[in-house]
């Protein structure tokens, strides 16, 4: 646990040391950054050693758990996985093919009566 505290506190300098480099380009204050580095630290986003992980991924349970993000609703997937069935976009069980690559021509034809029907279609007015 020492050598793991005493990475964080090296990443720590070393990112203020780069903070502060990059405050000329940046535009932000001394104290903009720190404040940035310190809550950076305290949510566990800051990489720690050579590996590249942050404490967040290496101590899960001494944080919080992050927020779920809000997923489609079940009509948004629906209507996603209807799309595809039509332009024949799913693969086909174990062949790893689409629809349209094992059957190019039944797709093509429907694709060309598409653009005929509605290339007919005339206009609405309003």
């Amino acid at each position: 646990m020492k050598i793991a505290t005493r990475m964080l506190y090296v990443s720590a300098l070393v990112l203020a040391a780069a903070a502060t480099a990059a405050h000329a380009d940046s535009g932000k204050s001394r104290e903009q950054v720190r404040a940035e580095l310190a809550a950076a630290m305290q949510a566990g986003t800051v990489s720690v050693g050579f590996q590249g992980m942050t404490p967040r991924e290496l101590f899960p349970d001494l944080y919080p758990a992050a927020p779920a993000q809000p997923g489609k609703s079940r009509e948004q997937v629906r209507a996603e996985l209807a799309a595809a069935l039509r332009a024949g976009t799913v693969s086909v069980a174990f062949q790893g093919m689409t629809p349209r690559e094992l059957f190019p021509d039944l797709y093509a034809k429907a694709d060309a009566s598409r653009s005929v029907a509605h290339a007919s279609t005339p206009a609405k007015a309003y």
